[in-house]
């Protein structure tokens, strides 16, 4: 299966509409109030993001700046069931039963979107969108590190 440039940026969208909302809601169960300001601030982060792949998506129409060939079998096999699910917040108490469980299932998904817009960014064409995409990319990096931080200073 192959998706083309707007269901990419679709698949993005749903990736930061799934970490906003594990954002916030992590962020209600979180006790330290610096914690929770961390969660906030990193659900306004992907809120941004969002944001940037809505206006990717409505520029892909009249631009060519991606070649998707092999994106779509990529997709398919790394992040499809995890980007189609319906809400990973969902998990926050059923599955996740502590802060640690929460920051280690964010760090796996900050470490899947990472992989996931650096793959898309091989094939961009756009120097612009190339720059924008690799500030997203390094903000889930920080994002990642700070999942990192929290669990080594947890343990």
């Amino acid at each position: 299966m192959e998706f083309n440039p707007v269901e990419i940026f679709k698949i993005a969208q749903k990736l930061e509409e799934n970490g906003i909302s594990f954002y916030k809601k992590s962020a209600e169960i979180a006790k330290d109030e610096n914690l929770k300001s961390v969660l906030l601030d990193i659900s306004i982060m992907e809120s941004t993001h969002l944001d940037f792949f809505k206006k990717m998506e409505n520029n892909v129409k009249s631009s060519d700046f991606i070649d998707s060939n092999d994106i779509g079998e990529y997709l398919e096999r790394i992040f499809g069931a995890k980007i189609f699910q319906k809400d990973p917040a969902l998990k926050i108490g059923k599955e996740l039963l502590n802060m640690s469980d929460i920051f280690q299932f964010a760090l796996e998904r900050e470490n899947e979107s990472v992989e996931f817009y650096s793959n898309i960014l091989k094939n961009i064409k756009n120097p612009e969108t190339s720059r924008s995409l690799e500030i997203i990319i390094g903000e889930e990096k920080v994002h990642a590190n700070l999942m990192k931080e929290y669990l080594k200073t947890s343990n």
